[in-house]
């Protein structure tokens, strides 16, 4: 698995560079102990790259009882941060705490795939660039037909 590492970290790049990550952001990259590989190095990496200041933070897996919040005292930093990162094995999105995270202003990236989709899947700065630019010709458009 660690050989997978640089191409995770490239992935990962792109993905926070989309996110608009850079110098000086606070990143929270929250992961689990049930979270193998090496998606949570890879985007610790990826943010120090793009100049940020990101935080590892693993809790406990919490196989026992889905979409549990994460404890208070990363919740609170969480809401301290410009970017969470969620690597949780198991979903937090449709909790109070979630929520609360995003009312907060702090956007969340949820990262559901595995290494091998990440790098296979990861984000490319051209579509990006497409996609932003497909955007603004939908915001000017006065009727879509389809």
């Amino acid at each position: 698995m660690r050989d997978r590492l640089p191409d995770v970290v490239v992935a990962a790049r792109w993905t926070l560079d989309l996110c608009g990550v850079g110098e000086g952001d606070r990143v929270v990259v929250w992961t689990d102990t049930a979270r193998r590989g090496p998606l949570p190095e890879g985007f610790f990496t990826a943010a120090l790259l793009r100049g940020a200041q990101p935080l590892l933070i693993t809790g406990t897996e919490t196989a026992d009882s889905l979409l549990s919040s994460p404890p208070d005292s990363v919740l609170h930093l969480f809401r301290q941060s410009d970017l969470v990162v969620d690597l949780a094995t198991l979903p937090w999105l449709y909790t109070k705490a979630n929520a609360e995270t995003l009312k907060a202003g702090v956007p969340i990236l949820q990262v559901l795939l595995g290494e091998d989709d990440l790098v296979r899947l990861a984000p490319r700065k051209e579509l990006g660039d497409e996609a932003k630019r497909l955007a603004r010709k939908l915001q000017r458009a006065k009727e879509i037909r389809i």
